[in-house]
This record gives C-alpha cells, structure tokens and sequence, in this order.
C-alpha cells in the first residue's frame, strides 16, 4: 500500500505542469466577450495610419508565460491587415516589441458584431508580475480599420501615434481585448520529486532482498 500512495505521489508531482490551465492576464472584455460595436477608435487611412494601443497592468503571485492576445477589432474597407503586438513599458509610453502578429483577412466586417480577432503566442515569453506592458494594435497597408471600446468602463492611459511618429499618451475609454497566459511552473522541481520517488521505491525493494 505504501509502495502505491509513493507511486501515485510521483505521478501527481508529474502531472503538477499540465493541470494549471490558461489564466486572463487582463481583459475588459463584457459577459460573453461584448465589447462596444458602435464606439471605437479609428486606425488607418484617411487618419495618417493612427494606431492605438492600451496598457496591461497585472499582479501575479508567479510569472507567467504569454499565451494569447484578443481583439475587438472591425474591418471598414481596405486589405484588411492589420499588426498586433505586446510591448515592454518605458516611461509609460509603449517600448520595445517582445512579440507581434501580422493579421490578413482576420477582422470580420464593420457593423456584423463579427468575433474577437485571436493572435496565439509561438515566442511565449514570459511576463514578470507586477510589470506594466503594452497591447498595440495598428493597421497597415490601405485598411481603414476599428478598435472597438470596451463595454465595461475601463478608462485609464490609452497611446497613439500619428504617421509612425512618437508615442503620445492620454486618458479615455481603452480598446476591448483580452490577454492570456500561463503559470510557469518549474520543471527540474518535478523532475526531483519523481527521481526521489523513484529512489524510494528502489531503496525498499533492495531492503526486502536483503531481509530474505
């Protein structure tokens, strides 16, 4: 019996990686992920190529590793592309780029309600807890895009640039978005605990061969 509950507490510290499911870093999302489908803010041509980002504070008990990006973005007219990317903070104004998505063909139209627009993380890097970073969303090319208003009365610090000129900040309603990630969990820590399991189970059995 004892040899079973050694056994089943290596399998448990084992498993410890892949039972931590997707954690929201951040969202201002509504019920049901609504978002605001008349407001929003306008990124492309005619306006210069203006883009919007919003900033991402979060306090975590542990880093976590960057899973998924959300948007409530909307096509008007155009090639339909558009750029997102997660940024590190430099004076509360939008940094370097820790990772960025190219998006065609993804924004459903203006004024159909059409679905989040989803970008996964292929770099996963990790977020540091209580850190500031940046969401920015732009487009390129000749879309006339939409960044549609959260729902929710998430005000606070927005950033925008005109004509890929330097970041301007101020104050108003954020864009909606949701932002994913996961804990990270130590794995040389699981490892040791199967191999001390293991060794225990080893340690015994040579005791019983010794005894007869």
């Amino acid at each position: 019996m004892r040899r079973l509950e050694v056994v089943a507490l290596v399998l448990l510290s084992v498993g410890v990686s892949s039972a931590w499911g997707s954690v929201t870093i951040y969202s201002n999302l509504g019920p049901g992920d609504t978002y605001d489908t008349l407001v929003h803010g306008i990124m492309g041509p005619p306006w210069g190529g203006i883009s919007y980002a919003i900033p991402l504070s979060f306090t975590a008990s542990g880093d976590l590793i960057l899973e998924q990006v959300e948007v409530a973005v909307s096509l008007k007219e155009g090639d339909n592309q558009i750029n997102v990317a997660i940024m590190t903070d430099v004076g509360n104004l939008p940094g370097a780029v820790i990772e960025s998505w190219s998006l065609v063909g993804a924004m459903g139209l203006f004024g159909t309600n059409p679905p989040l627009v989803v970008a996964t993380s292929v770099v996963q890097p990790a977020l540091s807890p209580g850190t500031q970073y940046w969401l920015a969303v732009s487009a390129t090319g000749a879309t006339w895009a939409y960044w549609h208003q959260n729902i929710t009365g998430d005000v606070g610090l927005i950033a925008y640039t005109m004509s890929s000129g330097p970041w301007q900040t101020g104050g108003g309603y954020r864009g909606a978005a949701r932002v994913t990630g996961s804990p990270i969990v130590p794995a040389p820590g699981a490892i040791s605990l199967v191999l001390i399991g293991l060794g225990a189970l080893r340690l015994r059995r040579h005791r019983r061969q010794s005894a007869a």
